[in-house]
């Protein structure tokens, strides 16, 4: 069994996703790019962010338009990193209107970058 970091013990209903952030500059699940990630607005998500690329990326969720801008200051997300697996929980509202993911790293927003939709 591997290791459960202390965040997600607390979190033991949320739904666990685990993303690769590339080199390539795609976000990935099982190998294949993700460009949308459906969501039940109420449950929590425990995301794992393995940053494979060697190089640093970041990971928030947020509008768009300050998704764009880099303006993440009162989002939820993760600072840059450069290696390793880093975790985030996070609940999703009850409206995820305009809301994205993405990597907001200078240059890599453009590709690195995603919708949710409701679940069902």
């Amino acid at each position: 069994m591997g290791l459960v970091s202390e965040q997600s013990l607390y979190n033991l209903n949320a739904r666990t996703i685990e993303l690769e952030l590339t080199g390539a500059l795609e976000i990935k699940e099982n190998g294949a790019k993700v460009a949308d990630i459906p969501v039940t607005p109420g449950e929590t998500i425990h995301f794992t962010l393995n940053n494979s690329a060697g190089y640093a990326h970041n990971f928030w969720i947020g509008p768009d338009q300050a998704l764009v801008n880099g303006q993440t200051q009162g989002l939820t997300g993760l600072p840059a990193w450069s290696t390793c697996v880093q975790e985030l929980d996070w609940t999703v509202p009850a409206d995820i209107t305009g809301l994205k993911f993405g990597c907001t790293v200078p240059g890599h927003f453009g590709i690195m970058q995603g919708t949710f939709t409701l679940q069902g």
